[in-house]
Parts: structure tokens; C-alpha cells; sequence
């Protein structure tokens, strides 16, 4: 019989028996006959910063810029910092862009580097919460107020006094302002209005779009991230949502949203693999959500084992996506099956199989893929493998590791395949792959019960 691996996590911390199903570093894709499961990309090392805690980082014609330990740099094209001005250390800090000048906000201040690293007189407030850039002007939202102003075309240094208008829907205060799609997403605590600029100059360069309200605001500052076609965010609800138009999507499952509840969500950032786009949720205490666009489905990311991603923040640079980490290095994602110095743990958990509360005994449980394709060298040249693991209360506990060969180079007839498992009323299976090879396997065992 056909026996399905996992096409998700599905894995829910207040009940994991329930469904113990989890991809871990791997994610599914559809095929003709069912799904396959790949491996995420790998990190290698671009270059690094001595300062610690990454704030923010972004590319701009070509141009790496990041913020790191109240330091702004900009990278060369062999991807050397250099420092260009110094900021308040916050982690909420903002970049964006204003045609050859690049525009920061951080811990209240606002700065433009066009040559030099300039703080701009204010205008109509001081204290900054966030840049973004619509319609040729720089759009700054007000820290820990409601009130956001905008510069003139092309202008990103200047800050005309009239240039503001506030956002009025709730008596709440803006977190964010994110440009998207010809529009103005202005976030706040407790709701989010639209903007959209109407063409005229100065103090009626943006107006409101009629129903652009939304009765929920964003969790925190960083938990919003732009995608191709939408923003993804973190609603003050607890609750993923993608953009639809002017209205929130949600996309959360229960597991996604007990780990939003119990955890502490630190970041939203954006990535693409192969066709694939990826909307991640990154927290401090536990791996990754990552959301995929393409398919709908939710899938883990971690350092290591199921350690806490170390990446905090993302960006696409000269056609390649780069992560950053807060020890101030930021690499490329690739498909390396390796996180530089770390080993990339891939795991898959299945979920349970029952045969209406009588026992059985699995006599034979057999994966497929992309089987003979890699050989590994370590302490010798060897076929890679991948460890099993069973469960019989739903994945609360694990018996003993079995070691798996995946064939070697060539070997392409080469079967992986466990016998004798032994007796179960509820099976699970876990399956883990250290080994830094490309293995995509077939998101379905067969299995022999007796």
C-alpha cells in the first residue's frame, strides 16, 4: 500500500499526535502522480560586517546597502562594506529608496545618503517611524503617532511643511507605511487604510481609496514583507494574511497560529526557489513558518537541527536572493543541501497510520527518488544516507535509528528499503537527512502491513 509521507507541517504543539506530520528544511511540490519532496535552499557565505544585530538590508540598482549595529553600510560590487553613516541601533529601522539616493529611518531620525549621509530638516512632525517610496516621493509614517508626510518628486532631502496627512480610521498609531502596487499601505495598531496618489502636488498628492479600511493592524514593525503581487503580514490578531486587492487574505493553519500565540515571531521576509515563492515567518525561540505562495502549503525552516533560523532578513541583489543573519553575515541561497558551517538538517514526519485500532506489523517500508545520484566524502567516499526513525503513540516518543543507504553514484537500481519494523496500532515515520546532497524524494512510502 501507499503510505503518504507529508505534504505539509501540520504539526500542532497543543496536540502533536493528533497529526505529527512536519517538513522541516524540505517542502512539497505537486507532480503528475502525487507530490515529491525537495530540499531548501542552502546558505553560502557572501561577506560579513563586524557589527552585530542586522536591522535591515535591501539592494538599489545594483547596490547592496544594510543596517547593522547603529552602523548604515553600502557593499561594492566585490561585496566589501563600507561604512557610510552612523544611526541609532534600532530594530526598527527602515531602508528604501528615492531614485540615486537611498533613504533610512531609525529610532525616530531620518537620513538620505545620495554621496553623503545627510539628516534633513522635518517637516510637519520629527520623530520618524518608516520610509517607503510611491510616485516618485519619499512617504514617512510618524513614530508613535498617526500622521504621515511626503517629500517632493525626486526630492527625498526635503520635507515641505504641508506635505502630511493623517491616517483617521481608528484612533490608533501607525506602525509602518509600505508602498505596493501603485498604492500606500499605511499599518497600524489596530487597523490599516490604503493611500493612493492622485496625481496633484504638494498637500493632495495622496487621498484615501473609498473602502480602503481594514479593522485589523500589524503585530510589530518587522512582521510585514512585500512578495510579487501582495504583501504578506502578521495581523494584530495573531492571524497570516496575504494582500487581496484592498483586503487581508488569511493563510494561517492552527500549527501556524498556536506558534504565532506561544512564540515569539521576530521577522517576515520573502524568497524564491525555483518557481517556488516562499513567505517566511522567522521567531526567536523555535524554526521558521514558511508559507508557500505557489501551492498554498506551510512548511518549516531551521538552522541545524530545529534550532531558530539564524537569517533575519532578505533581499534579491544582481539576481540572486541573500539572507542576513544578526552576527552581521549575509549569504546567498543556493542549492548547496549545506548552511555554510552548519549542517542542514532536512526532516520529514509522516502522519499516523491506523488500522481501525487493531495491531499490525509493517513488514516493509520502502522510499523513492532521486536515488544513485551523489556520492558523499568525509572520513571516506561513501553512498549518502538518511536515518529512520518509528513511532507508535502518534510521535510523542521514537524508537531506534536505523541508517539508510541512498545508492551510489550510478547505482540507480538501488532500493531503500527497511524490513522488519515491528508492531504498531498507530504508525508514525520519521525520516532525516544530514548528508549535504541534492535528494528529492517521493512524498509516498510503500508499505507492507501483516
Amino acid at each position: 500500500m501507499q503510505f503518504p509521507l507529508a505534504i505539509q507541517s501540520s504539526r500542532d504543539p497543543d496536540n502533536i499526535a493528533a497529526n505529527p506530520e512536519r517538513l522541516v528544511n524540505a517542502y512539497s511540490l505537486p507532480v503528475p502522480r502525487g507530490h515529491e519532496i525537495k530540499s531548501v535552499l542552502g546558505e553560502t557565505l557572501l561577506t560579513s560586517v563586524s557589527s552585530v544585530f542586522l536591522r535591515a538590508m535591501d539592494s538599489f540598482n545594483g547596490t547592496l546597502y544594510a543596517a547593522t549595529g547603529g552602523k548604515a553600510y553600502m557593499f561594492s560590487a566585490s561585496n566589501v562594506a563600507t561604512q557610510i553613516g552612523t544611526i541609532t541601533d534600532d530594530q526598527n529601522t527602515d531602508i528604501s529608496s528615492n531614485f540615486d539616493a537611498t533613504c533610512w529611518t531609525a529610532g525616530g531620525q531620518y537620513f538620505v545618503y545620495d554621496g553623503s549621509f545627510t539628516e534633513p530638516t522635518a517637516g510637519n512632525f520629527s520623530s520618524f517611524g518608516s520610509v517607503t517610496f510611491l510616485a516618485g516621493r519619499t512617504i514617512l509614517t510618524e513614530k508613535d503617532g498617526s500622521q504621515f508626510c511626503w517629500s517632493d518628486i525626486s526630492t527625498p532631502d526635503t520635507l515641505p511643511a504641508l506635505n502630511f496627512a493623517s491616517a483617521e480610521s481608528r484612533d490608533d498609531n501607525l506602525i509602518r507605511g509600505k508602498a505596493f502596487n501603485g498604492n500606500l499601505w499605511l499599518f497600524g495598531a489596530e487597523s490599516t487604510e490604503v493611500w493612493y496618489p492622485t496625481g496633484a502636488g504638494g498637500a493632495d498628492a495622496f487621498a484615501a481609496v473609498s473602502g480602503g479600511v481594514i479593522e485589523t493592524g500589524l503585530k510589530a514593525f518587522n512582521l510585514v514583507t512585500r512578495f510579487p503581487g501582495g504583501l504578506f503580514l502578521i495581523g494584530n490578531d495573531g492571524i497570516a494574511y496575504i494582500t487581496a486587492g484592498a483586503a487581508f487574505q488569511p493563510v494561517s493553519t492552527v500549527p501556524v497560529a498556536t506558534a504565532i500565540s506561544q512564540g515569539e515571531p521576530t521577522n517576515c521576509f520573502y524568497y524564491e526557489d525555483e518557481g517556488s515563492k516562499f513567505c517566511v515567518i522567522r521567531f526567536r525561540d523555535r524554526p521558521a513558518w514558511v508559507y508557500d505562495i505557489t501551492t498554498g502549503k506551510w512548511a518549516e525552516r531551521a538552522t541545524g537541527d530545529l534550532d531558530a533560523w539564524r537569517s533575519v532578513v532578505s533581499t534579491l541583489h544582481n539576481g540572486s536572493w541573500l539572507v542576513g543573519t544578526d552576527s552581521g553575515n549575509i549569504s546567498t541561497l543556493g542549492r548547496t543541501n549545506s548552511d555554510g558551517d552548519k549542517v542542514l538538517t532536512r526532516t520529514i514526519v509522516s502522519d499516523n497510520l491506523y488500522n481501525d485500532g487493531e495491531r499490525f506489523r509493517i513488514a516493509e517500508f520502502e522510499l523513492f527518488g532521486r536515488i544513485g545520484w551523489n556520492t558523499v566524502t568525509d572520513t571516506e567516499t561513501r553512498a549518502p544516507k538518511l536515518m529512520l526513525r518509528t513511532s507508535r503513540d502518534g510521535g510523542l516518543s521514537w524508537g531506534q535509528e536505523r541508517v539508510l543507504s541512498l545508492g551510489y553514484l550510478g547505482d540507480f537500481s538501488a532500493r531503500v528499503l527497511a524490513r522488519s519494523l515491528g508492531q504498531y496500532r498507530r504508525f508514525t515515520s520519521e525520516i532525516r537527512m544530514n548528508d549535504p546532497v541534492d535528494v528529492t524524494l517521493t512524498a509516498s512510502a510503500r508499505v507492507r502491513p501483516q
